[in-house]
């Protein structure tokens, strides 16, 4: 085989690495394509972009996988329970301006007890009228290494926290799909 057909191969088959697309259109992640809706959470009060073929995770494997009694309230997952968008929508007043003091205050609190964790990056982001603040980390999970991203953002004037989260392996490939997930919230119409 010559090089140029080395090429020529590699180029043809590049769609089976990485990530291609965004979510309007769809995303093909190793030759598997996810198409995106917007849904609403908590009786509206959000919007959010997520894949279509993801459901809510049964209760008894959300015990399993999320054990502390204090687990995400929504649980969206896929069908092979291993790539997880988890929403919960807290009682805690928060404004944009406060959003950054939480992020840094909960990483520190993750840091000071699980110092196992690797964190990673970092932000803010500002969509439209509010402030998302975000971090990540690697943690060990039931399967093993587990990437997670967390971010916060003021809905109806109370803390949205959410958390994504999928196997250390697979997290070059779905942060990219992550943080164009988040940068999709909406406060309710």
């Amino acid at each position: 085989m010559s090089y140029a057909d080395e090429k020529i191969i590699k180029a043809m088959n590049t769609y089976k690495e990485g990530v291609q697309g965004n979510i309007e259109k769809g995303i093909l992640i190793k030759e598997e394509q996810y198409i995106f809706e917007e849904i609403g959470l908590f009786d509206n009060k959000m919007y959010i972009m997520l894949p279509k073929s993801f459901k809510d995770m049964p209760v008894e494997q959300a015990k399993l996988k999320y054990p502390m009694e204090q687990r995400p309230q929504i649980i969206k997952t896929n069908e092979g329970t291993d790539i997880n968008f988890t929403f919960s929508l807290l009682e805690q007043p928060i404004a944009n301006r406060q959003v950054k003091l939480v992020r840094d205050s909960l990483k520190r609190v993750l840091r000071s007890a699980r110092p196992d964790m690797k964190f990673l990056e970092n932000g803010l982001e500002e969509i439209e009228d509010h402030t998302i603040g975000w971090f990540e980390f690697i943690s060990n999970g039931i399967d093993g290494k587990l990437y997670n991203m967390m971010y916060f953002t003021p809905i109806d004037g109370k803390l949205m926290q959410g958390i994504f989260n999928c196997p250390a392996k697979e997290s070059q490939n779905w942060k990219i799909v992550a943080m164009q997930v988040m940068n999709t919230i909406k406060e309710g119409r």
